[in-house]
């Protein structure tokens, strides 16, 4: 997300962070040792801080975590490739994606190749099913 002329220093810098985190780490994992806590202990406790540092990174971050891994299981296990992007820059404010076939994972493929978020018009009775719902939330 850093523009071309600062992407290198960007790097380096979550490098240099990355690695103060590591040895922070380190130390705080040495003397929770020292106190006496089992290895079992120590990680169970760096799982909960690190699902807590997960979480809050996917808030964070300025991109849609759900979109990112739907976009990665298309694009990887059904090599999803996608051409003309570009005309739904060009087609205005609000363009309109028709697929041309009904599937469940219609909606998926909509999701994952927009840059824009999209507006889903879904079947009233699919959108009442169970299994719909909690998707339709994290859309």
């Amino acid at each position: 997300w850093a523009h071309e002329d600062r992407r290198a220093r960007v790097i380096g810098a979550a490098n240099v962070l990355s690695a103060l985190f590591i040895t922070v780490g380190l130390g705080l994992v040495a003397v929770i040792q020292a106190l006496g806590a089992s290895i079992p202990q120590i990680l169970i406790g760096l799982g909960i801080v690190n699902f807590a540092v997960a979480w809050l990174m996917l808030k964070t971050l300025p991109t849609n975590a759900f979109r990112d891994f739907i976009s990665i299981l298309f694009r990887a296990f059904m090599r999803l490739e996608v051409e003309g992007l570009e005309n739904i820059k060009k087609a205005g404010r609000a363009p309109i994606i028709a697929l041309n076939h009904v599937s469940l994972l219609d909606g998926a493929l909509a999701l994952a190749i927009t840059e824009e978020e999209p507006v889903f018009a879904v079947d009233y009775k699919i959108a009442q099913a169970w299994w719909v719902r909690p998707f339709l939330k994290m859309c």
